[in-house]
């Protein structure tokens, strides 16, 4: 058995960095927050400059894509299992809809698309496909359906593409 004791205190994100940034450098280049990494910028790739910024031509194919795929699906860290792993299990299985991934979606969109409350859909571009159970929360935005990854392989899917959550949305 695994014996834990909770902290004294409330654990705060570099608690004391925030009290005393001088004395409590952090392991950047100048000891601070850097939202420009020299270390970045010396690879010297175009498309990874060393700080945030806009890429127009990037903007743009979504822009043209959005017309093909209106909807804009944002994928999550699972919280009832470790990626894929432990999906099987009883904690995991608890959060499924009729034994898929949950899709969260707005009822504006859903309406739009005759789906319900429980309903399985497929979620599907170019890149891939997977089956998912539908809960509409007023809390996503329209035009916006969220699933968390790690939803095992699903063979059934009769289509030439990949079927898993990671192939609709590309890591890097």
């Amino acid at each position: 058995m695994l014996e834990y004791s909770a902290p004294e205190r409330p654990q705060i994100f570099l608690a004391d960095f925030r009290a005393d940034p001088e004395r409590y450098p952090l392991s950047t280049p100048s000891g601070k927050i850097e939202l420009f990494s020299a270390t970045v910028a010396g690879f010297g790739y175009r498309e990874c400059p060393g700080h945030p910024w806009w890429d127009e031509q990037e903007a743009a194919r979504q822009r043209q894509e959005a017309a093909r795929w209106p909807l804009h699906l944002l994928s999550s860290q699972p919280r009832a299992r470790l990626h894929s792993q432990y999906d099987h299990g009883s904690v995991s299985r608890a959060t499924k809809v009729q034994g898929r991934e949950p899709l969260w979606m707005h009822p504006s969109d859903a309406q739009a698309r005759d789906i319900r409350e429980g309903s399985v859909v497929k979620v599907y571009n170019d890149r891939g496909v997977i089956l998912a159970g539908v809960h509409l929360s007023e809390q996503i935005l329209p035009g916006v359906v969220q699933m968390s990854t790690g939803a095992w392989y699903d063979r059934w899917i009769p289509m030439k593409k990949e079927r898993s959550i990671s192939t609709v949305i590309p890591t890097c």
